[in-house]
């Protein structure tokens, strides 16, 4: 676990098997412990055992697992010093995602990085079931996805990935077989991959993104929640056990601010 402090600091504590803690050991902490001096953090992002962050000055860095590349150093070795990635300094948002990272510009851009080998990385390469296991669509370094420059927010999930646009469009792309991208396909567990950034329907009225393990939950301007994918827990709020393959209205509120996940549960959080 890491957490960002207002000050500006960093603290760690708990599972250190990767290097996740970022404090040069591989050895666990069962209390907070500042991580370094600098007092000059504004983002941490967190998945299974990479961790992603940026500086006050749009600097970003990572430290942790690194078997795909998640990292983004142009490795595969395991971190377990904060490691600075390139030399930009316009990073404006990042999100750790189980095999593939993500982030973007100030400008608006959109880069990834890692494991592409169920469509991550949005770049329209190789994928499973067209080069078998072992397939050669990995970046070990940001990429960018696409030309556009409008995209907002990101958010990583296990093999798919949702993003907004400026203009409040949904968009979704990765792994698909439970219909967690959102465009009305894939549901029922038949393998289907979509490689590039696609539009979730005409609406352009969302404002917030989150993405679980095969489904995938978003809220309107009007403070509705949304939510798509796996349902076999009942996580979609639904009251059955049906998956959708297309955002569904979760209940009637209107309060909805945000929401979060840990495996097949899921909670929201919504302002009465």
């Amino acid at each position: 676990m890491v957490g960002l402090k207002t000050d500006g600091t960093l603290w760690n504590w708990g599972n250190n098997w990767n290097g996740e803690l970022g404090d040069g050991t591989n050895v666990a902490k069962s209390v907070p412990t500042k991580l370094g001096n600098d007092a000059n953090w504004s983002t941490i992002t967190i998945n299974s055992s990479t961790v992603l962050a940026l500086k006050q000055n749009g600097t970003l860095w990572a430290w942790g697992e690194n078997e795909t590349g998640t990292l983004g150093d142009g490795t595969t070795t395991d971190r377990n010093t904060i490691t600075q990635i390139g030399t930009d300094t316009d990073w404006q948002s990042v999100s750790a995602g189980s095999n593939t990272s993500y982030g973007i510009k100030n400008n608006g851009t959109l880069w990834a990085w890692g494991d592409g080998g169920l469509g991550e990385l949005g770049n329209g390469g190789l994928v499973f079931g067209e080069a078998g296991f072992n397939n050669d669509n990995f970046s070990y370094t940001p990429i960018q996805i696409g030309t556009e420059s409008n995209w907002q927010t990101v958010n990583a999930g296990t093999g798919h990935v949702v993003a907004l646009k400026t203009n409040g469009t949904l968009w979704a792309w990765g792994y698909n077989a439970y219909g967690q991208v959102g465009d009305g396909t894939g549901n029922g567990g038949v393998l289907n991959i979509k490689k590039y950034p696609i539009q979730i329907g005409i609406d352009n009225d969302w404002q917030y993104i989150d993405c679980a393990f095969r489904s995938s939950f978003a809220i309107k301007t009007n403070g509705t929640l949304w939510a798509w994918g796996i349902n076999a827990y009942g996580q979609l709020g639904q009251g059955n056990l049906t998956a959708f393959s297309s955002p569904k209205q979760v209940g009637t509120l209107t309060t909805w601010t945000r929401t979060t996940q840990s495996g097949y549960s899921n909670y929201g959080i919504a302002v009465t």
